[in-house]
């Protein structure tokens, strides 16, 4: 048992280190970017030079984080807040529906103040999808477009279009409700917290502006990370909990619709399904974990192909336009190679040409915005269909030859999901603004008839007290988090923990190795709501689960 201490100890402390270190590094990187007035749009946003202090420096950062765990973890130990076991029990359904509408009365007055809901250009075009004036295609997901339609006719029937929004709004803010009032009382029926604390969880996500604003924002990320929070909480259950046959099989029906409910609500939830696939696939080298990882391959291996029978043959009968969007997938490299042709980097001859033929040479200097690759993809000379034609052998070639100016292209355009000293991301108030909302911008216009908004004053006192900017907590301090408490678990060899946190670090990767835009919250909106499982999930004791009873708990906790 010494040893067995004695090895998890070296372990945990190889875990600090290379979080300590790659910390470290992060705020070393974030410390040279530099940002001009306009981020998004503005070109000069730039990478300053790099001095030979940077090493020392950031030793010096990798020495003060790794002190700062470690006083951390003393004082845990002089008042150790460990969770040792886990609670079987049933969560109360009359208590989940309480919080439920306790969040929704808490977030109705926005409501009536933005009605009948947030609308931006991606709504319009999603509304105009709904009613048949474009065609339907999978660039935004079908399902939402069809949830939308079904809103819009029930609205016909009661009033007219905007009525059909409400009864959106009204919807979704129905399922985020849900959702977190689920997740509020799954954790503490699962670690036995005290009430006091579900209360302040409730009041948090309540009295949230940021929370709130999504609530009525038609945006497809609100139902998307409602979903990814059910598949963590499913997947917890199913590893964490011990059952009766029959509510295994309940559990993985509610998974198998969970994933398959993530899948088509966004696109990237394919994505997340892999990385779920991925991590499972460790459970089956142990006894105790192996038939229940062979669940949740199964059941994600089942809807992962449905999925893409669904978008395949599916599409193709009811003449569903699959929008293979190369230049909406390939925006990170794009921009490392546009970056490349702008910092007169090294092009082989045949580089040249191929980066000629997807936009005139001249043009890169000024359709490149560094923190955004839209206006590069949207420029009208842009040639998308040469991205068919040998883009990755191209990619490859030029990334070989300029590896520097390609980190820093990425850097530039994904910052805002891993960097921690960013004043612009750590300020940012503008997730709806950056939207583009019609109830705020009217001169954008709505682009479909029958559709009246409830006008912002911005002078009016409701305005003020429900406003439409708010901060939040910045999506890179808690992928920081999550990355802590995955690396621990990853050396500790604790592949249920790993595969728990498996939709969240799946996500992560798709926002930082793949989202070309610098920050936006909402994509990382999942995140922000399961914050307190992170942080529970940090003095869960793995190898120490129980079924409801002598359960062992801090008295912080109780």
């Amino acid at each position: 048992m010494d040893f067995k201490k004695s090895v998890v100890g070296l372990r945990d402390k190889f875990a600090t280190i290379l979080f300590s270190i790659g910390l470290s590094a992060v705020i070393i990187l974030g410390k040279h970017i530099h940002l001009t007035d306009q981020v998004y749009q503005g070109t000069g946003n730039t990478i300053d030079s790099y001095h030979r202090y940077d090493l020392a420096e950031g030793l010096l950062f990798a020495c003060c984080i790794y002190i700062g765990i470690l006083l951390c973890e003393r004082m845990i130990k002089k008042r150790p807040i460990e969770i040792k076991g886990v609670s079987g029990e049933r969560i109360p359904l009359g208590k989940i529906t309480v919080s439920s509408i306790v969040l929704m009365l808490l977030w109705s007055p926005y409501l009536y103040v933005y009605y009948p809901g947030f609308i931006f250009g991606d709504s319009t075009a999603n509304i105009a999808q709904a009613l048949g004036q474009q065609p339907l295609t999978n660039h935004h997901p079908v399902a939402y477009v069809l949830f939308i339609r079904l809103c819009l006719r029930l609205g016909q029937h009661l009033g007219g279009l905007t009525m059909g929004l409400a009864i959106y709004s009204v919807i979704q803010m129905g399922i985020m409700a849900l959702g977190i009032g689920l997740m509020v009382q799954w954790i503490r029926t699962r670690f036995r917290l005290n009430r006091w604390l579900t209360w302040l969880m409730l009041v948090v996500f309540g009295c949230s502006p940021y929370i709130a604003q999504y609530s009525i924002a038609i945006w497809k990320d609100p139902i998307f990370s409602v979903t990814i929070v059910c598949v963590t909480i499913l997947l917890f259950d199913i590893l964490y909990v011990e059952t009766d046959k029959k509510q295994n099989i309940i559990r993985n029906i509610l998974l198998l619709i969970s994933v398959l409910a993530m899948i088509f609500s966004r696109n990237n939830g394919f994505y997340i399904a892999i990385a779920i696939v991925c991590l499972s696939v460790f459970l089956l080298f142990r006894k105790m974990t192996r038939q229940k990882g062979i669940q949740i391959l199964v059941i994600c291996l089942i809807v992962m192909i449905a999925s893409k029978f669904i978008t395949g043959p599916v599409y193709d009968a009811y003449g569903i336009v699959k929008d293979d969007e190369k230049a909406e997938s390939y925006g990170i490299f794009l921009a490392q190679m546009a970056r490349v042709v702008v910092e007169n980097g090294e092009l082989s001859a045949e580089d040249s040409d191929y980066m000629g033929r997807l936009l005139p040479m001249e043009e890169y200097q000024s359709a490149y915005t560094p923190c955004l690759v839209d206006n590069l993809k949207w420029n009208p000379n842009f040639q998308k269909e040469v991205l068919e034609d040998g883009f990755f052998r191209t990619y490859l070639s030029i990334l070989r030859k300029n590896p520097r100016i390609c980190f820093e292209a990425w850097e530039l355009q994904t910052f805002g999901f891993w960097s921690v000293n960013q004043k612009w991301v750590n300020g940012f108030t503008g997730n709806i603004l950056n939207g583009v909302p019609r109830n705020i911008y009217p001169e954008y216009g709505m682009g479909v008839e029958g559709i009246e908004t409830k006008l912002v004053d911005n002078n009016s006192f409701l305005t003020k007290m429900f406003p439409y900017t708010a901060r939040c907590i910045p999506i890179g301090y808690i992928h920081w988090l999550l990355i802590g408490v995955a690396l621990f678990a990853l050396l500790r060899l604790d592949f249920r923990r790993l595969t728990v946190l498996a939709p969240a670090l799946g996500l992560m990767a798709t926002l930082i190795l793949a989202s070309p835009i610098s920050y936006w919250p909402r994509y990382g909106l999942a995140q922000q709501l399961l914050l307190p499982l992170f942080i529970v999930m940090i003095f869960l004791r793995e190898g120490e689960h129980q079924n409801g009873q002598n359960c062992s708990f801090n008295t912080l906790l109780q």
